[in-house]
């Protein structure tokens, strides 16, 4: 339970997905998903680092240099995990759409009707 509440999160999987690809930058994550905020990147992986699901390196030498990665232990993990949601996806996109008003239908008996 602890793991699914670690990924709660509008953006958590969606940085986690760009981290599989490989390390990457603050900038580059921020490019990866324009529509989301500097602050709301910044506390999501803030968030990572404390669940022990992303780590942070900081390889500066004059300039800021800091980059992000799935740590080891959850790098195999997420990847499996990611895979699993998208398999999910598609079996969700190729089942047939029910109608609103069909939803129960057939799934208790039918009721009795009055004998003559």
């Amino acid at each position: 339970m602890r793991t699914l509440v670690s990924l709660q999160g509008k953006w958590k999987l969606h940085l986690l997905w760009a981290l599989t690809v490989r390390a990457a930058r603050f900038g580059e994550l921020r490019r990866a998903l324009p529509q989301t905020s500097s602050k709301t990147i910044h506390q999501t992986l803030r968030q990572l680092e404390a669940a022990d699901l992303v780590s942070r390196t900081d390889l500066s030498d004059r300039t800021l240099h800091v980059e992000y990665r799935l740590t080891e232990g959850a790098d195999v993990a997420v990847r499996e995990l990611l895979d699993h949601l998208e398999a999910f996806s598609r079996l969700i996109a190729a089942a047939p759409r029910l109608e609103a008003n069909s939803v129960g239908e057939g799934d208790s008996d039918p009721e009795p009707q009055p004998q003559d």
